[in-house]
């Protein structure tokens, strides 16, 4: 449901994320602000903090007061920030909904709440979706990583698994498990996305494609370039002349 199709204009709810709503509010005035389509979200100190701290990979995140959460509700991440604040205000305004059970309200409010932490952009977005992304990948963030910083470099699934503390069968189970494809298919996938950006970026008067493909490990250029054009769609040295 779109917030812009309830019957509420200029609404503001204030969140506890707590079944002692009362405590809370007294404890922490509200602090962090969300603005969407005819509803104000505000939410205590107290609550932004303590969830954020569960979220977070450091544990921390002081100094909450005066926050206010962007939410881009063309995105997917957006909308689904409005669809969770959405079903939240029409339980509210239904007879014997979920305004009547105090526990249930607060979960309900946790989980709004961590739909705009996660959805919205404010100083820890960047923390929050580095650590998800981490969550995601289990134990192949730090091989991820790895590939990312180091994608010039010769790289085996030997290498790669050693990085990952596993062994060679188990990294190769991890990352179709996780990513869908083999290990030296993502290797491949980086080092496309790197030279693609060279190119883009890159003199066609003195940047050769041959060179950059070689940089970045690929020295079968015939094969090279017909990975690069499955890939992105047209040959490399199209991408150069733009």
């Amino acid at each position: 449901m779109s917030l812009a199709a309830l019957p509420v204009a200029d609404r503001v709810l204030v969140l506890a994320c707590s079944a002692r709503r009362d405590a809370v509010r007294r404890a922490a005035p509200a602090v962090m602000r969300v603005r969407l389509p005819g509803v104000v979200l505000e939410v205590p100190a107290a609550a932004v903090e303590g969830l954020l701290a569960e979220l977070l990979p450091t544990g921390r995140a002081a100094g909450v007061t005066g926050l206010e959460v962007e939410v881009d509700t063309t995105t997917e991440a957006g909308r689904g920030v409005l669809r969770a604040v959405g079903f939240l205000v029409s339980e509210l305004d239904r007879p014997g909904g979920i305004a009547t059970c105090p526990v249930a309200r607060a979960e309900l409010e946790r989980f709004v709440l961590t739909r705009v932490l996660l959805g919205g952009r404010h100083r820890w977005a960047d923390a929050l979706a580095d650590h998800d992304d981490r969550t995601r990948l289990g134990r192949l963030a730090p091989v991820v990583a790895y590939v990312e910083e180091h994608a010039d470099a010769e790289l085996t699934p030997e290498l790669l698994a050693r990085v990952g503390c596993v062994s060679v069968r188990t990294l190769h189970a991890a990352f179709a498990d996780r990513l869908g494809v083999p290990p030296m298919a993502y290797v491949r996938t980086v080092r496309l996305a790197k030279v693609r950006a060279e190119l883009l970026a890159g003199d066609p008067d003195s940047l050769r494609v041959t060179d950059v493909a070689t940089r970045w490990g690929f020295f079968h250029q015939s094969r090279f370039a017909q990975q690069y054009r499955e890939r992105f769609g047209e040959l490399p040295s199209e991408t150069l002349a733009r």
